[in-house]
């Protein structure tokens, strides 16, 4: 017992000199997100109470993304229901709410149709999209009683300060569905 006492003395004794060795760390300083669906005023993302996604150019060529609905169905909380192929009627459920109660808004512009329906994302194509902006979550307050369920808030591209002076987009389709599409 005693054997015990002094040994554990000893080893209690030595710990108090063992150190850590200092191990430095690069500090990454990212860039700020800026947010206009949660009050309609550009707000920091990390500040806004709200459940919210923003997906850019480099999320859309990281997902190899063609149209909106491809982006937006890789966004937690949202389904995506297509009536057939492309170009066919297809709505988006946010948090379950049904599709008419969806606010999409277009650079600041509400598009959601007047009789009530969901907004067809069927041929809705990202090659003028800049960013989208999903706000989940009761957002009637601000945006009307079409954003029950949450705000799908799309940013188009300006124009100004691209590193392209012209671009051309092409798609085709074969079927019924015959599609083209150029900017």
């Amino acid at each position: 017992m005693k054997k015990n006492l002094i040994t554990t003395t000893i080893l209690l004794s030595l710990s108090g000199t063992v150190f850590a060795n200092e191990q430095t760390q690069q500090v990454v300083l990212l860039d700020e997100v800026k947010v206009y669906s949660a009050y309609a005023a550009p707000v920091n993302q990390d500040k806004t109470a709200s459940s919210v996604t923003v997906l850019t150019e480099k999320d859309f060529k990281q997902r190899n993304a063609t149209y909106v609905s491809d982006v937006l169905k890789t966004v937690p909380g949202v389904a995506i229901v297509a009536s057939g192929g492309r170009g066919t009627l297809t709505n988006v459920f946010l948090r379950g709410a049904d599709a008419n109660h969806v606010a999409v808004i277009i650079d600041g512009v509400k598009v959601n149709p007047v009789n009530g329906n969901g907004y067809d994302f069927g041929g809705l194509s990202l090659s003028n999209v800049d960013r989208i902006e999903v706000l989940r979550g009761e957002q009637s307050a601000l945006w009307g009683s079409d954003a029950m369920g949450g705000v799908i808030y799309i940013t188009t591209k300006s124009g100004l300060y691209q590193d392209k002076a012209f671009n051309i987009d092409f798609d085709f389709g074969g079927g019924t569905n015959k599609t083209s599409d150029g900017s």
